[in-house]
C-alpha cells in the first residue's frame, strides 16, 4: 500500500512515534531559500543554501529557469554556501519547486545537518538589520 506524506505522518501518529513526526514535519517545512522584498517589476530577489558542488544548478537548468546569481558567500567553519540571485517573476513557482528537490538530494545525499544549517541562516538573515534610504 502505497501513502501520501499526510498519510504517512497520521500512521505515524497513531503509532506513538510523534518524536520522528514532528522531525519530518520540521524538515518538511523549513526552507532552504529565503525571499527578499527588494521592489522591481520584473524579478524576485533569492538567497539559496547549496553545496560547494553547486547541485542546485542542476535543477535549474532541468527547469529550464532563466538566473541572474549575485552574490555568494561561505562561511569558514562550514561547507554550506548562500547564493543570492535573482528570477523572473514568472518563473518563482518553479525555482520553489527546484529548491525543494534539492533539499530532498542534500538530505538524501547524507548531509544531516543541513536543516540546521538552513534553520541559522535564517535566523541570522531575520536578526540583520536592513539597510534603507533615509
Amino acid at each position: 500500500m502505497a501513502y501520501n506524506d499526510d498519510e504517512f505522518l497520521e500512521w505515524i501518529m497513531k503509532r506513538d512515534f510523534k518524536a520522528m513526526a514532528d522531525k519530518i514535519r520540521e524538515e518538511r517545512e523549513t526552507k532552504n531559500y529565503f525571499r527578499f522584498s527588494d521592489f522591481s517589476l520584473l524579478f524576485r530577489y533569492y538567497a539559496y543554501v547549496d553545496l560547494p558542488e553547486y547541485y542546485a544548478d542542476d535543477y535549474i537548468k532541468k527547469r529550464k529557469i532563466f538566473i541572474l546569481y549575485g552574490h555568494e558567500m561561505v562561511h569558514p567553519k562550514h561547507s554550506y554556501r548562500v547564493i543570492f540571485c535573482k528570477i523572473p517573476k514568472w518563473q518563482e513557482h518553479k525555482f520553489e519547486k527546484a529548491m525543494e528537490e534539492l533539499k530532498t538530494r542534500i538530505l538524501i545525499g547524507g548531509h544531516t545537518d543541513y536543516i540546521e544549517r538552513c534553520k541559522e541562516i535564517a535566523d541570522k538573515m531575520d536578526k540583520t538589520p536592513r539597510a534603507t534610504d533615509g
